[in-house]
């Protein structure tokens, strides 16, 4: 069971099992399902629930960019909080927060993202206020979160191409594309050698063009100065872009 705080955020008690860990801490794409998970929840609490959203007006909530800045990761078996609330919209999009923490109370996590709704019928945007129980959506400005916004990422001239990963059933989610946490699991796989091992302190995407099952992305990464930028592009588009900070 998760708790309503001051009407506007939303906080849940998670012990991290050992199928959602890798080298004895949480994966980042684990924790952005985690991410995905409370999210519903708190959508509960204000009478929205985007299985009616997709059933009753045919829209999804779509990520457009993500940011999440790790103090630390939370380890296999650790009792951690996690909390999200929404800190505004503006126009067709809007910001959604999450935190984790340790059973001290120390930030473990803090993550930024960027949503917005589609019709999945014509696949175009659909402002979120014309939609049921949105009318009643609280947004909170005042609670800290130290994660920046996320922001378009320039990619370098020199990205080289090191890979390819082909989106099976597996990667696709309700709304029949490669759900977003997917990615995160692409950038870690081809981290540089140089960097394994170390520590991630950030990581960045922007999601630029649904990919469907089957289609093959091409991986590009450039690396300097303690972070890897990532490109994924099938053979028409650019797909998705990415940046990991250690």
């Amino acid at each position: 069971m998760g708790a309503i705080l001051d009407n506007t955020a939303y906080e849940q008690h998670l012990s991290m099992s050992s199928d959602r860990c890798s080298n004895g801490k949480i994966k980042l794409s684990e924790l952005m399902k985690l991410h995905e998970k409370i999210g519903e929840l708190h959508l509960n609490v204000f009478g929205s629930d985007s299985n009616e959203l997709r059933n009753d007006n045919h829209v999804a909530f779509i990520f457009t960019k993500i940011a999440i800045l790790v103090h630390r990761l939370p380890r296999e078996n650790e009792s951690i909080v996690l909390r999200t609330w929404c800190s505004g919209l503006k126009g067709v999009r809007f910001t959604r927060n999450y935190q984790s923490f340790d059973s001290d109370g120390n930030v473990l996590t803090e993550s930024k993202c960027e949503m917005t709704i589609i019709d999945l019928k014509s696949r175009r945007i659909v402002r979120p206020i014309s939609l049921p129980g949105f009318e009643g959506h609280l947004y909170n400005e005042e609670i800290e979160n130290r994660c920046e916004a996320p922001k378009k990422i320039a990619l370098p001239d020199d990205m080289t191409v090191i890979g390819t990963h082909r989106a099976d059933d597996r990667d696709i989610d309700q709304n029949g594309h490669v759900n977003n946490t997917v990615y995160a699991d692409i950038m870690t796989q081809f981290i540089p050698e140089e960097y394994s091992g170390s520590d991630i302190k950030s990581i960045e995407i922007n999601y630029i063009s649904e990919v469907i099952p089957h289609e093959e992305i091409k991986l590009s990464t450039s690396s300097c100065d303690g972070q890897v930028v990532f490109s994924g592009a099938t053979d028409n588009r650019t797909v998705f872009s990415g940046v990991i900070r250690f």
